[in-house]
């Protein structure tokens, strides 16, 4: 919360809670809503959506998919505005158990209606380099690719969903979102969104990692 609260985030996706059960907890000015494995399971994955307590009377639908996808939407008077929190399988997961998180995603994508705004936010565990895909991905990315990248990008390029963290050129400290003691960096936590949601809309997308 400390985080949250000195960078006035308003609405938050969260990865491997490891938080068991569904359910929704208050902090302060914020609600967090979470969905995660069954009480009898080993905790790990586990996904939430952290949202300011200014938006709850907008709150229309939250969804308890499972621990790697949850979603929040809002609604006013005249959008409807999906958030979706995901937590992707890693890619030394196996084969069948990644592509049914895909498929699950896509399926969620599918149930939304074509009209409302789509944001889906996570760590995907997807390295997807960067060749331009247009309208899909621009250069502004590492380029080192995996199977969950190539998932991913077959995902986004079947819905028109851009991958916004590509549109935007940072020092490369900026873009990381993955590091450890070993000094290994990467970028696999995304913002994407739908055609709804127009390029305009979105004003900057970097990270906190390493400064």
């Amino acid at each position: 919360m400390i985080e949250v609260n000195k960078h006035n985030i308003e609405i938050c996706a969260l990865s491997e809670l490891k938080k068991k059960g569904k359910g929704n907890i208050r902090y302060q000015h914020h609600i967090l809503f979470y969905s995660g494995r069954e009480k009898h399971q080993r905790a790990k994955a586990g996904v939430g959506i952290l949202i300011h307590d200014k938006f709850e009377d907008h709150i229309d639908e939250v969804q308890y998919i499972n621990s790697n996808i949850m979603y929040i939407s809002l609604k006013d008077e005249t959008t409807r505005t999906y958030f979706i929190s995901i937590y992707a399988p890693d890619v030394n997961r196996p084969n069948e158990e990644r592509t049914a998180f895909f498929e699950e995603l896509q399926q969620v994508i599918d149930e939304i209606p074509k009209k409302s705004k789509i944001f889906i936010m996570g760590d995907f565990n997807s390295r997807i380099g960067n060749t331009v895909l247009p309208g899909v991905m621009q250069r502004f990315n590492e380029d080192v690719i995996n199977n969950n990248g190539e998932m991913l990008i077959t995902l986004c390029a079947q819905n028109e969903l851009p991958i916004n963290n590509t549109f935007f050129k940072h020092k490369i400290q900026q873009k990381y979102t993955f590091g450890n003691t070993r000094d290994q960096n990467s970028m696999i936590d995304y913002i994407i969104t739908n055609r709804t949601v127009h390029p305009s809309q979105i004003l900057d997308v970097r990270t906190l990692f390493n400064g």
